[in-house]
């Protein structure tokens, strides 16, 4: 058999969003599987290089009920990061399949049937 593993190394551009710091950049960190599977047949493996931030912002703003009463601070963080990422994965076009001939695995019988079909050929 072949080694159709492949390997690759690529740098994206994610950015996540959320209440506090950690949620913000493990809401980006959550992106790279899905920008890595629509890229690549099978993933087998995704390995961090070095991640990068270029750029991390904070946005508060007071909030308030009916619009004057219980006012109360929140924040929204936002952060955009460079992530060098190690790919490695597997290229079906270089697996060779042997193609087989099979009857239907699905197919319905009949009890009566296998013996006309016995009949008519003699």
């Amino acid at each position: 058999m072949d080694n159709s593993q492949k390997i690759t190394n690529e740098i994206i551009q994610v950015s996540g969003m959320g209440q506090d710091k950690q949620e913000a950049v493990a809401d980006g960190l959550s992106k790279i599987s899905k920008i890595v599977r629509k890229k690549n047949e099978i993933t087998v493996q995704i390995t961090p290089l070095s991640i990068e931030i270029d750029k991390a912002e904070c946005k508060e703003y007071t909030e308030r009920f009916l619009f004057i009463f219980l006012p109360r601070k929140r924040s929204i963080y936002n952060v955009s990061m460079s992530i060098k990422i190690e790919i490695k994965y597997m290229d079906l076009s270089e697996i060779d399949f042997t193609e087989k001939q099979i009857k239907d695995p699905n197919g319905v019988r009949l009890p009566g049937l296998n013996s006309l079909r016995s009949s008519k050929g003699s």
